[in-house]
């Protein structure tokens, strides 16, 4: 053979015995691409999730994070809205209140006509009486002094009380006064700093402002000296009088239009005290109590707020702009007029009476799972139906309506908005006391949906109402999300059912907790099913009932069926880092996201048949596998 063929022949064998081991060393296929019968999760999301990779601070990505800053960002905006848009009377009330705080000069000229009046009137006390006046006036204008009144909740009974309570202080407790430590020594500086510009905004001359300031402190010392510990007393107002006669309480009493036996006062030897204290006022130090108590009342209308130094002290800042500040002050004290406006202007009567639908519609698939569950006994049937026909469901409006007689706002006046923001929710609290319908303690402009077992109620907050939860483009989206949601919390109300039924709740529930044991929950541990098998439970309810519910309002065709279990999928698409993951898998009553989607649709035998799942797939759940709870 000659050298040149020999190289041609060798290079030859090379390639072919190069091409042979590359042949034999080829990696292996990669992982098989998933399936909706194999991971649904991970299908259903797949846009999301790869538009929404781990921030780079390491925090998390959910669609429930977004819905938050949704509704934050709602907010904001409707809180900054000077102008009305039409979109309902709170909304353009709400305008009114934002657009008197425009004007800094307005501001001060308001302000200073809300106060002019009580300031006349304290600069004319003479004796006690004068001064047990003034306090009645202050609290029917919205200014609480030494007292404030609220409609309570009786713990025990649940009854409402009318119910009188201390609050005199300008910092925020009685420990802070007359302490010798340096850093209160220092708060208490900062506090008279204050109260001298309280007093100056109140128009007193610079001679007096700094002996005022001493003589409010000092009144605010005594009382203070006067106040409860922590575990108050109580005692109600008919025994109270008997041994108290108060120059304060009567006229209080007359003034709300209220009998003695409606009331409770809290911390007694407090309003003793004072009675003390008026038997024998002086009545410099009064004065200079009262006109502080005017203008603290009055601070969060005023261009720039009096309180500024000694709350930097305490780390409670006032916001930087009338704008903020005014932002956080509606959130407080005018959350009720702010969850009417955002229901308004992000949902609307005809969405609203959608959502509420879907309620009702999810109800009635409720009745209807209890009337066929054949391991229920009767008695447990009745009382169960019972109940749940007396479930009250609020779903994308205040459970208790807010209206707003009596409410009048002026879009030049924002120290007279505030006080007319106060009487009004005095107004509505005394209220109270003949139809005690108490409100939920959510505001609409969080994203909430829950179920209150102490009230038999469920609501969902206004702000809940848009993707990925409503408004999904079809009813069977609606019903896949908002559905299954209302269905998962209603069902939560009847998740602990005793005796027989009890057991027989229990058993229907056990397959849940070897299923979801098997997911991996991160990337060493596994998901605890029996921490979370109340929410599993829940879950598998939820999507049970508004699959009844929608297939009872759907077309007769099945068109939208994959829809509605993709909008159930859409609700859990999340990102975590691995640590977030570990941590939440040795805490939390929920299980990943991922087997939240995955874990109950593969229980329901209509999800196989809408994908045509086969039986051996992960997906489809059959036999002695599935596991059913109101099926």
């Amino acid at each position: 053979m000659s050298r040149p063929f020999r190289m041609i022949f060798a290079v030859a064998l090379l390639v072919t015995t190069t091409g042979q081991a590359l042949a034999k060393k080829k990696p292996p296929p990669g992982p098989v691409a998933p399936t909706a019968c194999t991971d649904f999760y991970e299908v259903s999301n797949r846009d999301w999730l790869l538009a929404h990779p781990l921030p780079a601070n390491g925090g998390s990505a959910s669609r429930w994070l977004e819905l938050n800053a949704t509704a934050d960002r709602q907010t904001r905006e409707l809180l900054a809205r000077g102008e009305a848009n039409g979109k309902g009377p709170a909304t353009q009330v709400l305008a009114d209140v934002v657009a008197s705080s425009r004007d800094l000069a307005l501001m001060t000229q308001a302000a200073n006509n809300s106060a002019k009046p009580f300031l006349a009137k304290i600069t004319a006390i003479k004796q006690a009486k004068d001064i047990a006046t003034i306090l009645v006036a202050l609290q029917a204008a919205g200014i609480p002094a030494i007292y404030d009144f609220d409609v309570l909740r009786d713990v025990n009974t649940g009854q409402p009380h009318g119910t009188f309570r201390p609050a005199a202080l300008g910092l925020p407790g009685r420990e802070y006064y007359g302490r010798n430590e340096p850093a209160l020594k220092a708060l208490a500086a900062q506090y008279r700093q204050s109260l001298v510009a309280m007093l100056t905004a109140a128009g007193l001359p610079s001679a007096k402002v700094g002996p005022q300031a001493d003589a409010a402190l000092a009144l605010e010392s005594t009382l203070a000296g006067a106040m409860a510990t922590p575990g108050e007393k109580v005692m109600a107002v008919p025994a109270v009088a008997k041994s108290w006669p108060t120059l304060l309480l009567p006229d209080a009493l007359k003034a709300l239009a209220i009998a003695p036996d409606e009331v409770i006062v809290l911390q007694p030897d407090y309003f003793k005290a004072v009675d003390k204290m008026l038997a024998k006022p002086v009545i410099t130090q009064w004065q200079a109590y009262l006109r502080v108590r005017v203008m603290a009342a009055l601070a969060d209308a005023l261009p720039e707020d009096p309180r500024r130094a000694y709350l930097s002290v305490l780390g409670r800042a006032p916001a930087a702009t009338v704008a903020e500040r005014l932002s956080n002050w509606i959130r407080d004290e005018g959350a009720d007029l702010l969850d009417v406006a955002y229901a308004e202007s992000y949902v609307g009567s005809d969405r609203q009476q959608e959502a509420q639908a879907i309620g009702e519609a999810v109800r009635a698939a409720m009745a209807r799972a209890i009337n066929n569950a054949a391991w229920m006994s009767a008695d447990g049937k009745a009382a169960a139906i019972s109940k749940l026909g007396a479930m009250r469901l609020a779903i994308g409006k205040p459970f208790v309506p807010v209206t707003l007689e009596g409410l009048t706002t002026d879009r030049d006046d924002l120290a007279g908005n505030v006080l007319a923001i106060r009487r009004w929710n005095r107004a509505r609290a005394l209220a109270r006391l003949a139809t005690p319908n108490w409100p939920w303690p959510v505001d609409q402009t969080r994203p909430v949906i829950g179920y209150q077992a102490a009230d038999n109620r469920l609501i969902v907050t206004a702000a809940a109402l848009q993707p990925p939860v409503f408004g999904n483009g079809s009813q069977a989206a609606d019903f896949g999300a908002l559905g299954a949601l209302v269905g998962q919390q209603m069902s939560l109300g009847f998740a602990d059912f005793t005796g027989n039924d009890g057991i027989g709740f229990g058993k229907r529930q056990l397959g849940l907790l070897g299923q979801f044991a098997a997911y991996p929950a991160s990337a060493v541990t596994r998901v605890d099913g029996m921490r979370t098998q109340r929410m599993n439970t829940a879950d598998l309810s939820g999507l049970e009932l508004a699959w009844d519910a929608y297939r009872s309002h759907a077309a007769a065709d099945n068109s939208g069926d994959p829809v509605f279990f993709a909008a159930w999928a859409a609700l859990w698409a999340r990102q975590d880092t691995d640590a977030a993951q570990a941590a939440a898998a040795a805490t939390s009553l929920f299980a990943p996201s991922r087997w939240r989607v995955n874990g109950p649709l593969a229980n329901l035998p209509a999800f196989a048949k809408t994908f045509a799942c086969k039986k051996d797939q992960p997906m489809a759940h059959d036999g002695a596998d599935r596991t059913s709870i109101w099926r």
